[in-house]
């Protein structure tokens, strides 16, 4: 299903169905050329054709295309109209990618053939995943988009929305700068394609916080309302997170983005609580230090690092409450670092916090723990050490030996030795 997008300059929303746009392209001189009905179509992932028309229909020297993707670099083609001064222009998105769910901006720039250069205003569309016929639900708050449900999953996840917005700001107090715009695909694979084009193709779930958008995948069946209490307040709290810091939301630590969000759910995943009990068994939580940056690509380490972030940010919010957690935030987002943000805000070190969580909240013995973890080293220690102890052992043993051996040959007779009468006595000699 291909989307016709209104192009004018002057347009403030994206508008469904076919619409123009006109808009005069002046230079310096008196020479006026007007670019009118402007056309963007689209299919995701497949195509995109825009359509203009100069008047009057001059010749050109040159003329070219210039478009642009929300935080992607300019792309310019070179372009060519036809005898009535048309423009038809198709880009072929397999090659060159546009990630959905993101504004394009494109303008044209054109070169007279007196070499006159005119610019003109920009006009824009909003590249959405025209796949599916989506179904709409809205209010103050949230603009809910779905398909393949009726009008009651539809104020399902509204009302979802609602709550995880209100679990969110429980625990951190984000302004909400409504509308937030929601996508429920109603399955993974369907999800994963938009993902792909994004170049990020595992999360359930996806935000845009730039238009405010957030992706998840709700199947149909018997989970589908805790899915939705799982994913719909997570991906809320990234959008908020995003929209609260701005630029300098990659300054946030990883562990604090997602133990927010995971934490925001109205539905934990009960493996989390199994996840991180393995992991205290068998020694294996990862330092939340080790978090900072980002989490772990293998999947088993990264649901591990999701369940530790979690429990990690509820026993900070238990321990220190929303005002210094929102204050914990701001320091990241001020440009501190990982752990210098965190002693600044707490007056405590994320290693000394991160001790108290695992004992208070895990339960975990941190002396058995150090001690099982220092095993390796103690063996290897043996080894380096008991290597030359055994050898100087070996060789005292074998000098003994050869101590004995020799004090045996001084003390035994030799054949033709001394008689029992004291003198030589040669078995071969003559008796006299």
């Amino acid at each position: 299903m291909a989307l016709a997008l209104m192009a004018s300059p002057f347009s403030s929303e994206m508008a469904s169905g076919t619409a123009r746009g006109t808009a005069s392209v002046t230079s310096l001189s008196t020479t006026v050329i007007d670019v009118v009905e402007v056309e963007a179509r689209y299919q995701l992932g497949d195509a995109l054709q825009i359509q203009a028309r100069i008047i009057p229909n001059a010749p050109l020297a040159e003329a070219f295309l210039f478009y642009q993707a929300d935080g992607a670099t300019t792309e310019v083609l070179s372009i060519t109209p036809d005898s009535r001064g048309r423009f038809d222009i198709q880009i072929d998105l397999s090659q060159h990618t546009i990630p959905p769910f993101t504004r394009v901006f494109y303008w044209f720039h054109l070169v007279a053939g007196e070499g006159e250069e005119f610019t003109s205003p920009s006009y824009w569309f909003d590249y959405l995943d025209n796949r599916f016929e989506w179904q709409s639900l809205e209010d103050e708050a949230f603009r809910i988009h779905w398909y393949g449900e009726d009008m009651v999953f539809g104020q399902t996840i509204l009302n979802t929305a609602h709550a995880g917005l209100k679990s969110v700001q429980e625990i951190i107090p984000l302004p909400p700068n409504p509308p937030i715009v929601l996508y429920v695909y109603a399955n993974a694979n369907d999800l994963q394609t938009t993902r792909r084009l994004a170049s990020n193709s595992w999360a359930a779930g996806y935000t845009n916080p730039d238009l405010g958008v957030g992706l998840v995948s709700i199947r149909p069946g018997n989970e589908q309302k805790l899915e939705a209490e799982r994913q719909v307040p997570h991906e809320i709290a990234h959008l908020l997170l995003y929209r609260w810091a701005g630029t300098n939301y990659a300054n946030l630590p990883a562990w604090l983005v997602e133990g927010i969000a995971s934490a925001s759910e109205l539905y934990t995943d009960p493996d989390y609580d199994r996840a991180l009990r393995s992991a205290v068994t068998t020694d294996q939580l990862i330092p939340t230090g080790d978090l900072c940056q980002s989490l772990p690509q293998d999947p088993s380490r990264s649901f591990l690092a999701y369940a530790q972030s979690a429990s990690f940010v509820r026993f900070l919010h238990q321990q220190v409450g929303t005002n210094r957690l929102q204050a914990l935030t701001q320091s990241y987002i001020g440009g501190l670092g990982c752990e210098e943000g965190f002693q600044q805000a707490l007056q405590v070190s994320l290693n000394q916090m991160e001790n108290q969580w695992r004992r208070e909240a895990l339960s975990q013995n941190l002396a058995a723990a150090s001690f099982r973890s220092l095993l390796p080293y103690f063996a290897l220690l043996a080894i380096v050490l008991g290597v030359p102890l055994m050898t100087l052992s070996l060789f005292k043993i074998k000098a003994k030996n050869r101590g004995s051996t020799n004090h045996g040959h001084q003390n035994t007779p030799s054949q033709g030795s001394l008689s029992q009468d004291g003198l030589s006595q040669d078995p071969h000699s003559k008796t006299q």
